[in-house]
């Protein structure tokens, strides 16, 4: 399966399959949800920035009332970026079955350039409807943080199970 997934995601890297791909791909994250998953993720990413302001100078200025909404929205995007491990343990406390439901999505990213993601995180952005979301946070940079996350979770699952059938 681990090489099925990976053949798949350097495919996606020819434009022409990308192409071809993209109505399935948009399709797929309409009927899991992708808006609702965003928007959890944003909610959930405003509570801890919030919290982490009291003690984090990086993001003091969020709850400051002269901060413009323009500012808190790249706050909280470079929050997300760099949080975005911490926010996905906290996803799978609530959703303890989170990492069977993301495997093939993380397999799939897997050996995405850097192209590719930036396609694929302009299509997903477009599906992202409640402008509400929009105007807290840059989509496109939250969806990249995500798959760049998740390629480097398989590539460090890949390269575990690799040391250790080297080590038996």
């Amino acid at each position: 399966m681990d090489l099925l997934l990976s053949d798949i995601s350097t495919l996606l890297n020819d434009k022409r399959v990308f192409d071809v791909i993209v109505p399935f791909i948009k399709e797929k994250a309409k009927e899991n949800n992708f808006n609702e998953s965003i928007k959890d993720i944003v909610d959930k990413a405003q509570v801890r920035i919030n919290a982490e302001a009291v003690k984090d100078p990086r993001y003091a200025e969020y709850n400051l009332p002269q901060t413009t909404t323009e500012r808190k929205r790249e706050l909280l995007s470079q929050f997300i970026s760099e949080e975005i491990a911490e926010l996905y343990r906290e996803a799978k406390l609530a959703e303890p079955d989170l990492d069977d439901k993301i495997k093939l999505l993380q397999g799939a990213t897997q050996n995405l350039n850097n192209q590719t993601i930036k396609s694929l995180t302009k299509i997903l952005d477009k599906l992202v409807s409640d402008e509400s979301i929009h105007s807290k946070v840059d989509i496109q940079k939250t969806v990249e943080s995500l798959i760049n996350f998740l390629k480097e979770r398989e590539l460090a699952r890949i390269n575990s199970e690799n040391n250790s059938e080297g080590g038996n």
